[in-house]
């Protein structure tokens, strides 16, 4: 039947809060076989919509967000009012371009660690439990046939990296350890196992002194 594969997505999805330890790890199972035989695009959704924190960012960020937009938006027309007012000065354009590039992606960091911030005190106030599902969710997701999509999303990657780390660190052993199997297989996807290892080599060491 085609709409099983859905039906058992979403089933299992609300199945990962569930108090039982046994049945939040079968319904992390049948996350990663269901993903299998559904369109590759829904992984990386899934990732967002269930491994991931559902961001309800601040009102703060939310103004911040706009200010950002705005301020790039300022900063392309005062670009494009001095390319037209002097061609010959390339040299000037060139540094004026430099500079707004490097404003923007400063900007976006700073609010990138701040929606980061939130999310780790969202992370705190949620039940073991849950925390416990959202890891082994992402290590039969990362484990299943297409669990190498996600490399694709840089995103949401480099998010869900983040979030196993500070799931390694918890004081649950449950938690630390279906965190632990999730870096596993996030190195084990990985192009670049090196530099992620590298990353996390502290955390890791942290992990195994706890």
């Amino acid at each position: 039947i085609p709409a099983t594969p859905q039906l058992a997505l979403d089933v299992a999805s609300n199945m990962l809060k569930h108090e039982d330890v046994a049945i939040r790890e079968c319904a992390a199972c049948c996350i990663g076989a269901a993903l299998d035989l559904l369109p590759d695009e829904l992984l990386a959704q899934s990732v967002d919509r269930i491994v991931l924190l559902q961001r309800q960012r601040s009102s703060v960020i939310g103004m911040e967000l706009s200010m950002h937009s705005l301020q790039s938006s300022q900063s392309t027309e005062s670009f494009q009012t001095l390319l037209s007012e002097d061609r010959s000065t390339t040299s000037a354009i060139g540094s004026t371009a430099r500079l707004i590039r490097s404003s923007e992606v400063t900007s976006k960091s700073k609010i990138s660690s701040k929606i980061h911030n939130e999310n780790l005190k969202l992370l705190k106030i949620e039940a073991p439990h849950v925390r416990h599902g959202r890891a082994l969710a992402y290590f039969r997701i990362l484990t299943s046939a297409k669990g190498d999509i996600m490399t694709l999303h840089c995103e949401l990657f480099n998010e869900a990296l983040l979030l196993m780390q500070e799931l390694m660190l918890n004081d649950e052993a449950m938690i630390r350890e279906a965190a632990c199997l999730a870096m596993g297989a996030v190195l084990g996807v990985s192009f670049d196992t090196d530099s992620i290892l590298k990353e996390v080599r502290h955390t890791i060491l942290k992990c195994m002194r706890t």
